[in-house]
């Protein structure tokens, strides 16, 4: 039996706009709502949607697995699915984010969108913070650098929130998507759950959330550490660095981290970093500049209140 997609909500992301929080905390806490996480093997469909290859991407082949794993979770729950990936890899520029929009509309014709989107000058840093937390080794100004060779490319295109929000409008129409703001969850957390449970259409119990995950503050490494885990980084194991001079039994990208963010940043740095910009003033003007007509079309567009959280408009 065939699952109507009416009920099916996809969020997408942007990374970095507290998407573990919401998959670890929210989702699977709704009332009314199945959760199909990507990575729990049951939905493994969810990376064919992403990773399989255009010549042999099957839409009613997936469709059927997607109906398959959902048989016995309650006819007549919601089902939400949450995955970053869906809005594009923003380490290769997120080429795929218009072909994915098309396989999820191909795939679940009816289904409702949620994009989460953040400041985009807190979005690049925050993103840069996480490639060294992974083993990159490039400088901020290299890794901003549109025309650096190098494997891994930031297209600051993909962060033109007005584009990717009018092309899930055309695909699945403008009362299937809606957007929330990272921003009003850090001021509002309340008042975020209920923009987001009411466009879902169930109810919402903050105290149980947060029971279910006690908050804390992911504090990144200081920017003494995100140099330091840079350099180390060239000589250690990580998907960025395929052949380190030191062996991968020995140590890795992930050793290094957590030696300089567990041990090192609380006894030594993290008292003089003051968790300070990576952007000098040249760089955050020009992104400022770049990003200014986009968010003033969004705002107006949707009627946020952007500019009271600093974005550029």
């Amino acid at each position: 039996m065939s699952m109507n997609h009416n009920s099916l909500y996809i969020h997408i992301g942007y990374p970095k706009t507290a998407t573990t929080w919401l998959q670890r905390c929210v989702f699977p806490e709704l009332d009314g709502v199945s959760y199909l996480h990507f990575q729990d093997e049951r939905y493994g469909w969810l990376n064919e949607l992403v990773q399989e290859h255009d010549f042999s991407f099957n839409v009613d082949n997936l469709r059927d697995k997607f109906n398959n794993s959902v048989q016995g979770l309650g006819k007549d729950n919601k089902y939400v699915i949450s995955w970053e990936s869906l809005a594009g890899d923003v380490f290769t520029a997120g080429a795929n984010a218009e072909s994915l929009s098309r396989r999820l509309k191909d795939v679940f014709p009816e289904a409702s969108i949620i994009i989460t989107i953040r400041n985009q000058l807190d979005m690049v840093e925050s993103i840069y913070r996480q490639y060294i937390h992974e083993g990159g080794s490039l400088s901020i100004n290299d890794f901003l650098d549109l025309a650096s060779p190098s494997p891994v490319r930031l297209a600051r295109e993909h962060f033109f929130y007005d584009r990717i929000v009018d092309n899930y409008q055309t695909l699945f129409g403008v009362d299937r998507v809606k957007v929330l703001v990272y921003e009003d969850l850090k001021k509002d957390k309340a008042e975020f759950l209920r923009q987001l449970t009411g466009f879902v259409g169930v109810e919402s119990n903050l105290s149980r959330i947060e029971a279910r995950c006690v908050s804390h503050v992911n504090v990144g490494m200081s920017a003494p550490s995100l140099f330091i885990a840079r350099i180390l980084n060239r000589l250690v194991y990580s998907h960025f660095n395929l052949a380190p001079l030191i062996p991968r039994w020995l140590v890795s990208a992930r050793h290094v981290r957590f030696v300089l963010q567990r041990v090192v940043d609380p006894v030594l740095f993290r008292h003089l970093d003051g968790r300070s910009s990576l952007l000098n003033e040249d760089v955050y003007k020009e992104w400022s500049d770049y990003y200014r007509e986009s968010n003033q079309r969004l705002q107006k567009k949707l009627g946020l209140k952007l500019d009271s959280y600093g974005y550029p408009v």
